[in-house]
This record gives C-alpha cells, sequence and structure tokens, in this order.
C-alpha cells in the first residue's frame, strides 16, 4: 500500500479541509505526509483555521483509511488523486475539481473524447409527484410514457421514481 496514497485519503478524510485548503497544504508542505508531520504552528502559519490545524494534528482514524484502501485493491479499484498523472487533465484546471476519483478498469481518463459518469454519495428524496408511468403498446414491449398522459387505455402501473433505480437525484 502506497504511504503517500493512505496520508492523500486520510486528507480527504478530515473535517474542516476541503479542496482549496488540500491544495493549498500541499503546495506548502510539498506531499500529504508533511502535512501530517506538519507542527500545529506551522499548520497555523499556513493560514489553516485552529480548529482545522487541530483536526489534522490530533488525526487518528488511520485504520479505517487503510481499510478503505484495501478494499478498494480487493475489488480492483483504485483511489486516482489530481496529483496522479492519470488524474484527468481538463479538470486540473477547475478551482473545485475533486481532489479524488475512484477509479476501476482500464481507460485512459485523458483521451481526446470521453463520455462520464458521475454519481454522488448526497442522495435527495425525488417529490413523490414525479412518476414514471410504464405502459405495452400494441408491438408488447414495455415503454416509458409521461406521467402527464393518464388517459392512456394500456397503463399497467405506476412507479414511482427514486435515486435507486434511476441515478438521478432531484435536489430541494
Amino acid at each position: 500500500m502506497k504511504e503517500e496514497a493512505l496520508h492523500l485519503l486520510a486528507l480527504t478524510r478530515t473535517k474542516g479541509i476541503g479542496v482549496a485548503w488540500s491544495k493549498n497544504l500541499l503546495r506548502r508542505f510539498g506531499d500529504a505526509k508533511a502535512v501530517f508531520q506538519a507542527s500545529p504552528g506551522a499548520l497555523l502559519q499556513s493560514g489553516l483555521p485552529a480548529e482545522s490545524a487541530h483536526a489534522i494534528h490530533s488525526f487518528t482514524d488511520w485504520a479505517s483509511v487503510e481499510a478503505e484502501l484495501l478494499y478498494l485493491e480487493k475489488i480492483g479499484a483504485r483511489p486516482l488523486f489530481f496529483t496522479d498523472s492519470e488524474y484527468p487533465q481538463r479538470l486540473l484546471p477547475l478551482d473545485d475539481a475533486p481532489l479524488l476519483l475512484f477509479y476501476k478498469g482500464n481507460a485512459d481518463l485523458n483521451t481526446k473524447k470521453i463520455v462520464s459518469v458521475v454519481g454522488t454519495r448526497i442522495v435527495w428524496p425525488v417529490p413523490s409527484t414525479k412518476r414514471v408511468v410504464v405502459a405495452e403498446p400494441a408491438g408488447g414491449e414495455p415503454s416509458s410514457i409521461p406521467a402527464t398522459n393518464p388517459k392512456n387505455s394500456k397503463t399497467k402501473s405506476v412507479v414511482p421514481i427514486t435515486n435507486d433505480r434511476t441515478g438521478c437525484s432531484n435536489p430541494p
């Protein structure tokens, strides 16, 4: 297990440390291990708020971070940090580009044309008024029709749209 990956992942799991602070700290200290080895005074001198400096200096959740890396390895995935050469270079200029992507498979993420699938850990409830109506046309194959067409005589069922079925999220 790479020691730098352990420290980079830990940095993303540290309370009060987001994308901007992580990038600033990595520029200032050189690498993630050095960030965690820095004294509280050095962290404060970087401009980091006292609470965040304390969170880094007192970070103890190493076992959880190590377990996450082992799990990723077990399923054939790996973390892809913005410092890795395989990280999508098109994202680097963005101020809010993610520090970390989880990657599985073998694809060149820096190829000229690419398709992305984006997910989120935050699941928003979908309003119960949104529905998918499944109908069976004359050909026999089910298809989706708008919920605003309740007069369709071939309607079989009404199924609520949920995040676990569609992957969509609709923030309130």
